[in-house]
């Protein structure tokens, strides 16, 4: 939505929350926040039991892998931004729920480990 002006973007968010349907809104990008909530907003990472799509919260890290399958630690830029657009392409249907950048922090900080 960050293409959109201001006001397309406010009539596309009343839009989503008509339809019922879960977005969890921090995802989105700072000016998407910032016409939710204010500029004041600050968002918070996901805690233990939140559902954060592919991500794993610390405690919930497998620590042996019983078949082929590679589990891999996203530890740069690069590697967070195909997480996120895989993510975003398998579970929001191709729209940018998580920003490649935007929400890179969280992962830099250990808030969300995907």
């Amino acid at each position: 939505m960050d293409h959109l002006t201001d006001d397309e973007a406010v009539a596309k968010i009343a839009e989503m929350k008509s339809s019922g349907l879960p977005v969890w809104w921090p995802l989105h990008s700072k000016k998407i926040r910032e016409l939710l909530h204010g500029k004041d907003y600050v968002a918070k990472p996901p805690s233990e039991g939140d559902e954060f799509y592919m991500a794993l919260l610390p405690d919930s890290q497998p620590t042996d892998v019983k078949n082929d399958a590679e589990i891999k630690r996203i530890e740069t830029a690069a590697d967070f931004k195909i997480w996120a657009d895989m993510a975003n392409l398998i579970f929001a249907g191709g729209y940018g729920d998580i920003h490649p950048v935007d929400h890179y922090h969280w992962c830099e900080k250990g808030k969300l480990i995907p």
